[in-house]
């Protein structure tokens, strides 16, 4: 069964609106050097999981309805105190699968919904 994944750069305030700059469009792959999207495709393969990413509008609607089955947040060192937040409606109680830092300082968490 595919499992719908959202998958997103945030802060760690919460922000995910990238028009401060503080955001470089390219991911991070596990050796902490630049990997532009690569986890997206290899999941977007026919007959696996389904990932979101990249779309404040498109996370929003499946996280309202309960059909999220994981978040990927790579979280950045950031604090800004204001901007566009990825979650403005609860997903309730989540549960930690992995952490993985990078030397950049980013740190990717995946949590799956209890």
């Amino acid at each position: 069964m595919r499992e719908l994944i959202v998958t997103g750069n945030i802060t760690l305030d919460g922000v995910i609106d990238a028009a401060g700059g503080w955001f470089s469009a390219a991911g991070v792959d596990r050796s902490g050097t630049i990997a532009a999207g690569s986890r997206s495709r290899r999941c977007a393969a026919p007959g696996k999981d389904i990932v979101t990413t990249g779309s404040m509008r498109l996370v929003r609607t499946p996280v309202a309805a309960g059909l999220v089955d994981e978040c990927r947040l790579f979280v950045h060192p950031v604090v800004l105190g204001r901007g566009a937040r990825l979650f403005v409606t609860g997903l309730g109680r989540l549960d930690l699968v992995e952490t993985h830092p990078f030397r950049s300082g980013v740190v990717l968490l995946r949590h799956r919904p209890s």
